[in-house]
């Protein structure tokens, strides 16, 4: 399909790059090119800075170019009769674009041109752009809007030749209500699409805020626990409006789908429309509670209403954006403790200030109660002294402009929060439910985290270099801590290890059977450890970054599954130079496993050996000795985990140290391997 230069093998021009641009897929800026790629605005609203695009559309291009040859660029869109999979008349045509999840179109077959671009000569290799509206060019007298997977088309103007990229017709979506290049059904391509929860004693509302380019008849907000009804919307539910695209969704998701809201109409022009879903019922007129035992965000939908449909599919005009965020528990459902107490009580909120005096220059610890809002952590960040922060006793609060909700958010310890403070020590409010450490700056400097009673929401996908120690209260529904180490609440799963934590060896506690996402990321300390045969399934990024972990030691027979949806799993010098001790006659399997079958040297276990988990035993004040079925440990250190094994590698007891000495009952003779920490060392029960 491409012109061949005369005497070459080579086509005359090859199509390198195509693709109508958008803030998603926005390349860097090429040196030496301007004007090329959509400018970047930045907007301030409500104390946050935002990126958006203005909506006219850029068809970037770069051409390789063998011998001159005159180029026509168009636009097509799919004709209204081709199924493509079933796809089309679905809002799922809009997302994926022919050959995502269906065969690539290679030819003009099943397209239809809606739009021309001027002819032009290339002699060299050329990267450049067409500008383009987002209008078809007339059709029977009248111009169309596109909202669309439209496909950009090079042809050789003399021959008719198509010149395509990688042998198929490169598409892009289209849409023109967002503020950004595509903005169409993906939240993602929204420069301003913001949703902040908050809740009274009883209910809970959200606040959202956007920019549209274009007027809308009708808005519409609807609040989901899953998005993946949005694909299945067909073009005559969507044309319909916000109500029967929720009341849809609703009828085919069922509960997944809570509630909407209808807004009414916005006046477009690049305002910032604001409005309140006051005290959110459900789709049967209930009060929503958020649900207690489910951790993840909630996806708040955005729909917008235009006036004229478009060409070919005749979708009318809008979008459906989405925006996930952790909506709080009103307050009558949650376990509140008493906000009082602590040495300095903040009794109005926005006053701490005034509370502090001369003190914001030379406190170094700092522990509050009563109730706190932006202008009170604004205080804080100008506390260039401040090493430890207690919030434990503090309610966090909305208000505090133009801090608010740059700082603060209803009972959320946010990133903005608390980026840019060189603490060593955080003690995370009781009454907060949620932690956002997804993107956390606090320089490095923070050893010690202390949940709040009430945190319910916690990103392991951290990477604080000097952090060493997790602590949970017992009071806590949803976590726990062992030796430091966070789990969740019935130890099944371990969520995050710290990630300076000191010990060169880590055995997880039997009776673990998750190792969460990043679990054991970035720990550099790491130099050896022994998985359980209660692991059945590790998701994945165990121990990227964990550059000096030399030796894994697996007890399940049968491979722990790695759940390749989360990433890779062990780093490569891991595999590489590391040893997998595995269980006697389980190397075959290993051998064979994704995930497993990258280590190089798999060694099996030994029944009788002994020095396979063994540390050096004469440099250690470890002792253990039999006497009348019990077996007595000396040497330990209160707090630290300790496990027995015997020589196959079986797991046979484990705890936590009260004091340096413990008492196990153990009955059946044997060879066993006691372990506390770098320590092991062997006891024989005759």
């Amino acid at each position: 399909m491409a012109m061949m230069a005369k005497g070459s093998s080579q086509p005359n021009v090859t199509v390198n790059t195509l693709y109508i641009s958008n803030l998603d897929n926005l390349p860097l800026t090429t040196p030496g090119v301007s004007g090329l790629y959509p400018a970047i605005n930045m907007l301030k609203y409500k104390g946050k800075q935002f990126e958006y695009c203005d909506s006219t559309f850029r068809v970037i291009y770069q051409l390789q170019v063998n011998s001159p040859t005159r180029i026509k660029c168009s636009l097509y869109l799919i004709k209204s009769d081709f199924n493509d999979g079933g796809k089309r008349g679905y809002m799922q045509e809009i997302r994926e674009r022919p050959g995502s999840s269906s065969p690539a179109l290679t030819d003009l077959t099943h397209l239809e041109k809606i739009y021309e671009f001027p002819e032009f000569t290339v002699t060299k290799d050329t990267l450049g752009a067409f500008n383009w509206d987002g209008y078809t060019n007339e059709i029977n007298g009248k111009r169309y809007l596109v909202r669309d997977q439209v496909a950009m088309v090079f042809k050789n103007a003399d021959t008719g030749e198509l010149y395509l990229t990688n042998g198929n017709i490169s598409f892009s979506p289209v849409g023109r209500y967002g503020d950004t290049y595509g903005g169409d059904t993906y939240g993602s391509h929204w420069g301003i699409f913001q949703t902040n929860f908050t809740s009274n004693q009883h209910s809970v509302s959200a606040n959202v805020f956007f920019k549209s380019a274009l007027p809308a008849k009708n808005v519409t907000v609807f609040l989901a626990q899953d998005d993946c009804y949005i694909g299945a919307l067909s073009t005559n539910v969507v044309n319909q409006g916000g109500k029967a695209i929720v009341e849809d969704m609703y009828k085919r998701g069922g509960d997944d789908i809570i509630g909407y809201k209808e807004l009414g109409p916005i006046p477009g022009n690049g305002q910032i429309s604001d409005f309140m879903w006051d005290s959110i019922t459900d789709m049967k007129g209930n009060v929503f509670i958020p649900d207690p035992n489910d951790p993840y965000p909630y996806t708040l939908g955005l729909i917008l209403e235009g006036e004229d449909s478009t060409v070919n599919m005749g979708l009318i005009e809008g979008c459906v954006a989405e925006s996930a965020s952790t909506p709080p528990m009103p307050k009558d459902y949650q376990n509140r403790e008493p906000n009082v107490g602590a040495p300095y009580n903040v009794e109005v909120p926005g006053t701490l200030a005034n509370l502090l005096g001369a003190g914001i220059d030379t406190i170094t610890t700092l522990s509050l109660s009563g109730t706190i809002n932006g202008y009170d952590i604004a205080t804080i960040h100008q506390m260039k002294k401040l090493t430890v922060l207690d919030l434990s006793k503090a309610d966090i609060v909305t208000g505090g402009d133009p801090y608010s909700d740059y700082y603060t958010k209803e009972d959320i310890v946010s990133n903005y929060m608390l980026g840019g403070l060189s603490l060593i020590s955080l003690s995370l409010p009781n009454n907060a439910y949620t932690f956002e450490s997804d993107n956390i700056d606090l320089g490095n400097s923070l050893t010690t985290i202390i949940f709040g009673i009430n945190t319910q929401y916690f990103s392991p996908n951290f990477s604080l270099y000097n952090f060493k120690e997790f602590i949970v209260p017992d009071k806590n529904p949803y976590f726990s801590s062992i030796d430091g180490v966070l789990f969740n609440k019935d130890n099944t799963t371990l969520t995050k290890y710290p990630t300076d934590k000191t010990d060169g060896t880590y055995t997880i506690p039997n009776g673990v059977t998750t190792i969460g996402t990043s679990a054991f990321q970035n720990c550099f300390n790491l130099t050896k450890v022994i998985i359980p045969k209660s692991i059945t399934t590790i998701n994945t990024e165990f121990s990227m970054g964990c550059i000096s972990l030399s030796e894994v030691y697996c007890y399940n027979p049968v491979p722990p599954y790695i759940n390749y949806y989360y990433g890779t799993c062990f780093d490569d010098i891991t595999t590489t130079n590391g040893k997998l001790y595995v269980p006697q006659g389980s190397k075959a399997a290993y051998a064979s496993a994704d995930g497993w079958k990258e280590f190089t040297n798999i060694i099996e276990m030994s029944e009788t050996s002994i020095d396979v988990i063994s540390q050096n035993a004469q440099e250690t004040t470890l002792a253990a000795w039999m006497q009348n079925g019990t077996l007595h440990v000396s040497g330990l250190t209160a707090g630290k985990s300790w496990s027995v094994y015997d020589v196959s590698g079986k797991l046979v007891s484990q705890g936590i140290a009260n004091s340096e000495k413990a008492d196990i009952p153990l009955f059946e003779s044997g060879v066993y391997l006691v372990s506390s920490g770098d320590n092991t060392v062997k006891v024989i029960n005759k």
